[in-house]
């Protein structure tokens, strides 16, 4: 299972909340969409013409597949603009 769950803007970068299972637990995961744009060019290179809604969709089950297998860790994205005037050792 795999379902996006939420679309947020934060800063004019936008973010994918998507929910997925693995051994019967559910586990949510955040991507930028910019990434997702990036996979998208690489197909459009690679196949010589526009990505369909089908390359998008399996483009992001393979993101989220690599994630399951733990191929290559995920680095979700912070918003370091939260540490601002905070004390980090507090």
């Amino acid at each position: 299972m795999i379902v996006l769950k939420q679309i947020s803007t934060e800063h004019g970068i936008t973010y994918f909340m998507f929910e997925y299972d693995l051994d019967g637990k559910v586990f949510q995961i955040i991507i930028q969409e910019r990434e997702i744009i990036e996979k998208l060019k690489q197909v459009h290179g690679l196949l010589g013409r526009k990505p369909s809604l089908q390359d998008l969709k399996e483009i992001i089950v393979q993101m989220i597949n690599e994630v399951r297998k733990g191929r290559k860790p995920f680095l979700e994205a912070y918003d370091y603009s939260k540490f601002i005037n905070i004390n980090l050792e507090a």
